[in-house]
């Protein structure tokens, strides 16, 4: 294997028409090769450099600025291409990604060559583009091809390198290359994050005890942590938990519309989408639509004026389900980050609910993490990251009941409680077995107890919500 190493970035700012006559910027950021590594064939020179310029057209071939791919004898062409995003992108900003190549094949019926992009987070490669019935032959074209991404993290490997794979059909195809190209597009620029806002003052700690009371069904409260729904819950019962030292985190519904709510009408109907599984009066909304970030505005304002510590903001996670609407993980991440912001201006704690697919990318934002069922759909691993920070992580559990489990997670730093559906009935830890080195039964270590399992790992692909509009993921697949 060979490589072969360089690299050169260009951005270019263009402008488009859409198609509702409104002009949208689109950022290019353009990346090439940094590397080519032949796995079986060869290449005609070795300098990268020369795919950076596109050059030829026609027929006329020019050693020094091409590049020729070639399989052995009986062993089809294999080589990689490596792209190294450049480290100040804003990475959750990028919703598309246009490869091109300017290439030249010979003149076979049944020569083939493709190009794919590796995709890590499905674990398989994706096709960017291949030679078809209108491809020229024996003359010089260019090969482009935009795709749509839910995320550029999908393609980026453990060493921060996007490979893009060129293969044929067979031993005697070649196929030469003077140009190649994989740009980062950002439809709608954004700029590039700043700095999260600093936090409030901490009231909370990691392993701090607590309830997730939304229903308000608890007559006493001797955690530390109270959980509870921002709508039903009065000033002057806020004040009154308050009063014990205790720390008050209301709750609320960040990313859908639920029809028993003081503020319904505000929300405008184009922003309003599918409904959330089989719970009626509940439906996704729009979360780049400037009325629903206003609404959010308002609501962190409430809990402002009634005296919550912090916010439990909900159903964030909706590229991951079937909202009715394109909602890509970029848009999510700049969402969250927006709320994040609000309850900091506001001297408000905020907490990170569920969406462990990306939890550790925006974990700097937010002050703890609210998870339900992790252990169900094995997803605790990805909230490592806020302990690590000293943050804590209120973890719920609803199918498994079991106290067996609280040494797993305290050992690991999440405050635990083990609850039914309806909130009614809840269940803790004991205080002895919390941050103990404790053991677990033969039964539960067979049920693949690691928090951090590189065996395959269950997510939510639909959202049921109960009680005061808490939810969670019932129906599951296998991930990639």
């Amino acid at each position: 294997m060979r490589c072969i190493a360089n690299s050169v970035l260009v951005v270019a700012i263009l402008s488009k028409i859409s198609c509702y006559g409104v002009v949208e910027a689109v950022q290019w950021v353009n990346v090439y090769p940094d590397k080519i590594n032949i796995v079986k064939g060869s290449i005609s020179d070795e300098n990268v450099n020369l795919l950076r310029t596109n050059v030829l057209k026609g027929a006329v071939d020019d050693p020094s600025t091409q590049i020729d791919f070639t399989p052995q004898a009986k062993t089809k062409f294999l080589g990689k291409f490596i792209f190294q995003p450049p480290p100040n992108l804003n990475l959750v900003a990028v919703s598309k990604i246009r490869f091109e190549v300017n290439g030249k094949v010979q003149a076979l019926e049944n020569q083939k060559w493709k190009f794919q992009i590796r995709n890590v987070a499905k674990r398989k490669w994706q096709s960017l583009s291949k030679t078809s019935t209108t491809t020229n032959v024996d003359r010089w074209g260019m090969w482009k091809r935009v795709t749509p991404i839910q995320s550029l993290d999908d393609y980026i490997n453990g060493k921060g390198d996007i490979v893009i794979r060129l293969i044929s059909n067979n031993d005697f195809d070649e196929i030469g290359i003077d140009y190649m190209n994989l740009s980062l597009g950002i439809e709608e620029a954004l700029p590039t994050p700043s700095p999260p806002a600093p936090s409030p003052p901490t009231v909370i700690s990691k392993g701090d005890s607590f309830v997730y009371d939304l229903p308000g069904k608890q007559s006493t409260y001797d955690k530390q942590v109270i959980f509870i729904d921002l709508f039903d819950t009065n000033k002057k019962d806020i004040a009154s938990i308050r009063s014990m030292g205790k720390v008050v985190i209301c709750y609320f519904s960040a990313g859908s519309l639920e029809d028993w709510r003081s503020d319904k009408s505000a929300f405008p109907k184009n922003a309003v989408g599918n409904a959330l599984g089989e719970w009626p009066g509940e439906f996704w909304l729009d979360i780049m639509n400037d009325d629903v970030r206003t609404i959010m505005k308002a609501r962190m304002d409430l809990a402002k004026n009634k005296g919550c510590h912090g916010v439990d903001p909900d159903n964030v996670d909706g590229f991951d389900n079937d909202t009715g609407f394109s909602i890509l993980k970029w848009q999510t991440k700049d969402y969250i980050q927006f709320l994040a912001s609000q309850a900091h201006e506001r001297g408000l704690l905020i907490g990170l609910k569920n969406s462990a697919e990306i939890a550790t990318q925006v974990e700097q934002y937010f002050d703890f993490a609210v998870v339900e069922e992790c252990w169900e759909y094995n997803e605790c691993c990805q909230y490592i990251s806020f302990g690590t920070q000293m943050k804590p992580v209120f973890a719920i559990e609803y199918r498994s009941v079991k106290q067996k489990l609280c040494a797993k997670f305290e050992n690991n730093g999440f405050s635990t409680n083990f609850a039914n559906y309806a909130l009614d009935q809840i269940w803790f830890c004991p205080e002895e077995t919390r941050h103990l080195d404790a053991s677990v039964s033969d039964k539960e270590s067979s049920r693949k107890l690691a928090f951090c399992s590189a065996s395959r790992r269950l997510r939510r692909t639909s959202t049921i919500s109960i009680g005061s509009g808490m939810s969670f993921m019932l129906a599951y697949l296998l991930a990639m």
